[in-house]
C-alpha cells in the first residue's frame, strides 16, 4: 500500500487600521476596538448596542437575561436546547470578519458550539477546540481544561481563506481555510446538547480582521482596566503568520499554548454539530 502526502506552507501578511478606539481610564492599557456592527451586551437582552435594529438578537427559551457578566450583567445558557440568534436571520460573514464572546463555567459533557452557521463552527469536543468550515475539519488541544470560576474570551478572525483562533487575548492556532456563509447562533444550537457554558457576555461581530493588538487591548479592557472611558486614534499595525495545510493523512503541530492538526474532507455536511477527533 502507498500513501501520498503533499503538505504546503504559505506566509500570509496582515495590516489593518483601527481609528477611534474605547479605553478604560487611568494607566489602562485596554480598549475596545472600533467598528463592531454588532454588539451584545447583554445588560438589555440581546439589542444590538451598534446601533441596527435588524441584528438585534433573540435569546432561545431557557435562558435568563441579567445574569453573571465579565462585565455587568451576562445571560445564563442552559445545556440543552438553548442558543442566542443572531440578528433574525443571521449575519453574513463576507470577506473578512472577526467574532469576539465571553464565557464562564465550560459544561462538562463531551461538546459544545460557540459559533455556528449553516456551514461553519467553532467550538469544543472534550479538550479540543474544534473549527469545522463545511468540511475542513481544525482540531486544536487545550493545554489545560477552561477553570469553570474565571471568565474567558475567544476571539475567531479571518477571511474566506485564512482563520486564526484567539483565547484570552493570546494566539491559539490557525490554518490556511476560514469560513464563508452567515453567523446564526451563539452558545448552543436548537434541538441539540450542545450548550458552550453556563454564562455568557459580551458578543461584538467586526466587518474586519483585528490585529492581535487589538485582541490583546480588548482582553485588557474587560479583565483590568473598566472605568471611566474615553476615545483615542490608534496607528496601524501589520502581523504575519505561518500556516500550514495538509492533505491526505498528516498532523502538525504549534508551540503556542496548543497543539493542532487539520484534515480536510470533500464532503458538504452541515457544520450544526462537532465530529469527534480521531482516537
Amino acid at each position: 500500500t502507498t500513501t501520498t502526502t503533499t503538505t504546503t506552507t504559505s506566509t500570509t501578511t496582515r495590516s489593518t487600521t483601527s481609528t477611534t478606539v474605547t479605553s478604560g481610564g487611568g494607566n489602562c492599557t485596554g480598549f475596545v476596538p472600533a467598528g463592531a456592527t454588532i454588539q451584545y451586551d447583554f445588560e438589555n437582552s440581546a439589542v444590538n448596542v451598534a446601533g441596527d435594529s435588524l441584528y438585534d438578537g433573540r435569546l432561545s427559551d431557557g435562558i435568563t437575561a441579567g445574569g453573571e457578566g465579565v462585565s455587568g450583567r451576562g445571560v445564563s445558557v442552559p445545556l440543552i436546547n438553548s442558543y442566542v440568534q443572531v440578528g433574525c436571520c443571521g449575519v453574513p460573514l463576507g470577506s473578512a470578519f472577526s467574532m469576539s464572546l465571553w464565557f464562564k463555567g465550560v459544561y462538562p459533557s463531551s461538546a459544545g458550539l460557540l459559533f455556528s452557521g449553516p456551514l461553519f463552527s467553532l467550538g469544543r469536543s472534550n479538550n479540543n477546540i474544534i473549527y469545522d468550515s463545511d468540511g475542513d475539519v481544525l482540531y486544536a488541544t487545550l493545554a489545560a481544561p477552561f477553570p469553570p470560576s474565571e471568565w474567558h474570551n475567544i476571539i475567531y478572525t479571518g477571511t474566506s481563506n485564512t482563520m486564526a483562533i484567539y483565547i484570552d487575548g493570546e494566539w491559539f492556532t490557525d490554518d490556511s481555510f476560514g469560513a464563508t456563509g452567515t453567523l446564526l447562533t451563539l452558545g448552543g444550537i436548537a434541538d441539540e446538547t450542545l450548550g458552550f457554558a453556563q454564562y455568557l457576555d459580551e458578543f461584538a461581530f467586526y466587518p474586519r480582521e483585528l490585529t492581535p493588538s487589538e485582541i490583546r487591548g480588548l482582553y485588557l479592557y474587560y479583565t483590568t482596566c473598566q472605568g471611566d472611558s474615553s476615545t483615542s486614534t490608534s496607528s496601524s499595525s501589520t502581523s504575519s503568520s505561518t500556516t500550514s495545510s495538509t492533505t491526505s493523512s498528516s498532523t502538525s503541530s504549534s508551540t503556542s499554548s496548543s497543539t493542532s492538526s487539520s484534515s480536510s474532507s470533500s464532503s458538504s455536511s452541515s457544520s450544526s454539530s462537532l465530529p469527534e477527533p480521531d482516537s
